[in-house]
């Protein structure tokens, strides 16, 4: 059944000063767990209804980081003043949790993403191309290889041999390709103030 999602979180956070206020700062870490977490799952075409997907809760996901702010007046005269800004972030997020069936089947995989447990909220789950065919100028993705073996009990089973080219899109091979988001990230900005006068970038 569909229930609201909940979410635990903590900030703790120091602000510093040096040099009389001429460069001051902070840094936050924080981090934040959600329960139930809310997102959408393809419905398949067999269900007969026109939606695409539907909203559901799908497990449990902890995200965690650290932000730094620092602020700092190289030059102040009477005339004219200097300042400088930084700001960065630092931001994961790691999936702990998901339903049991899903957990079994691999994960949540959509049209060029996967959501599983230990993974990012954001893994791509893609394609891999693999260059050109020399002799035909066709372009060519990778595909994995495998074998059918009998184990000792008699049971046969699928193994994973070895990887290879294929110029059929449809039999390439869709690989984990981690999560896009930059490890860090922020900005940086300055101001310059001269009789009165003021530019910033």
């Amino acid at each position: 059944d569909l229930t609201w999602e909940t979410n635990n979180q903590w900030n703790v956070g120091v602000d510093f000063s040096f040099f009389k206020y001429r460069l001051n700062g902070s840094i936050d870490f924080f981090h934040r767990k959600t329960t139930d977490l809310l997102y959408s799952k393809d419905l398949p075409l067999s269900s007969g209804i026109s939606a695409s997907y539907y909203p559901t809760n799908i497990g449990s996901l902890v995200n965690r980081g650290v932000e730094l702010t620092v602020e700092g007046t190289p030059i102040k005269t009477s005339d004219w003043e200097w300042n400088l800004n930084l700001n960065l972030t630092h931001f994961t997020n790691e999936i702990t949790a998901l339903d049991p069936a899903d957990e079994a089947a691999g994960g949540i995989k959509y049209s060029n993403s996967i959501i599983n447990v230990g993974g990012s909220l954001y893994d791509l789950y893609l394609i891999k191309y693999a260059g050109v065919d020399k002799t035909n100028g066709l372009p060519m993705w990778y595909k994995d290889v495998y074998e059918t073996v009998t184990d000792k009990d008699g049971v046969q089973k699928s193994v994973l041999v070895g990887t290879t080219m294929t110029s059929e899109y449809s039999e390439a091979t869709e690989y984990l390709c981690d999560d896009p988001t930059p490890d860090l990230y922020g900005g940086f900005g300055t101001s310059f103030n001269f009789y009165n006068f003021d530019i910033s970038a």
